[in-house]
């Protein structure tokens, strides 16, 4: 082994001795600042690898790592929906587990069987005699974890199972636990949730509970539905959007024996809702005005005229009326005459 008794160091303009290097301010310590502990609240390089880079699941609905909460009246379609959007992301490789506090046995003997085709997983707690506090211990534990959750999508149907939506403080507690607490660990959420029984003075969806559920979700997205002849139209209506770009969401059909296809556009549910309501105010008014121009063309002042004194309504309305539906199939069409007069005819 070889002893070392001696080293030269370098010798620099301050000598080459340590002690030479006493007053150096490199070699003084530097009183800290209590900014410095400020430090202690930057990202870690470890957090930053664990970020992914935000994109959506399903545009317009679901974002990956956000917390979405979809509000609907009962039986207005939020679990038919959900379930089958879960069912193509699953499909796509996404591992999805889906909660459903709040179903018959029928039902989930169904769902179980299309999950298992699909490679998702369908739990029916309340069926396994566990009980919602249960449930959520067990969300409070995988929050806690440690784990890589990017690829996972709870969903969690119902909130009403699995909260006391009007106690201010539990659903504060739990909706920070599902929104904020467990999508650190990656993971996407799907909450949803009942709406209230009344609307607001616009007439728009409230989502039912205190406001925390509206805080909390990164996403809050309303079900508006309308029965037709095969089953029912569902607008998907953005309540609460935090993802630039605000892509508008989809519409959805459901028939008769709840199979969802989505429609090759949105649908404005709510003015088709209010086009049929106006449709049946002027009832009559339509029958005068297709009546008379089943005789003859005219012009707009003898139409509102005839309109007006057979269907007895003012002659604002009338002319309203008439203009409402020029051009509309079914309806009647409308042409400019001579002296630029406006002359209708039937359809």
């Amino acid at each position: 082994m070889t002893r070392i008794t001696e080293v030269q160091l370098p010798k620099t303009e301050l000598g080459n001795d340590p002690w030479d290097y006493r007053n150096h301010p490199d070699m003084i310590p530097q009183p800290s600042s209590i900014l410095d502990k400020l430090k202690d609240w930057e990202l870690t390089s470890e957090q930053e690898a664990k970020a992914k880079e935000g994109f959506w699941l399903v545009p317009g609905i679901f974002y990956h790592n956000h917390a979405t909460t979809i509000c609907a009246p009962a039986n207005g379609g939020k679990t038919r929906i959900t379930f089958f959007l879960m069912c193509q992301l699953a499909e796509k490789g996404f591992d999805v587990r889906y909660i459903n506090m709040d179903i018959s046995l029928g039902d989930a003997v169904i769902m179980k069987r299309r999950a298992t085709e699909v490679g998702m997983q369908f739990l029916t707690p309340d069926l396994s005699n566990r009980s919602p506090k249960e449930v959520y211990q067990f969300l409070v534990n995988i929050a806690k974890s440690e784990e890589d959750l990017s690829k996972v999508v709870f969903v969690i149907d119902n909130l009403k199972q699995l909260a006391d939506v009007i106690n201010k403080r539990e659903i504060k507690e739990k909706m920070n636990t599902l929104c904020s607490t467990l999508t650190r660990t990656g993971a996407t959420i799907v909450i949803l949730a009942h709406t209230n029984k009344y609307r607001d003075n616009k007439g728009k969806l409230i989502y039912e509970g205190t406001n925390d559920i509206e805080t909390y979700s990164n996403e809050l997205i309303y079900l508006e539905s309308d029965k037709t002849a095969k089953g029912q139209t569902v607008q998907l209506v953005n309540g609460k959007n935090r993802v630039a770009g605000n892509i508008k969401p989809p519409s959805f059909e459901i028939d008769q024996d709840g199979n969802v296809t989505q429609s090759e556009s949105p649908i404005d549910v709510q003015k088709r809702k209010a086009e049929r309501k106006q449709l049946a105010k002027d009832k009559e008014g339509i029958a005068a005005t297709v009546e008379r121009l089943r005789e003859s063309e005219c012009n707009q002042g003898e139409l509102v005229d005839y309109v007006s004194k057979e269907a007895s309504i003012g002659k604002q309305g009338a002319t309203k009326l008439i203009k409402r539906y020029a051009g509309k199939p079914k309806f009647w069409t409308t042409e400019t005459g001579d002296n630029n007069a406006k002359v209708y005819k039937k359809w």
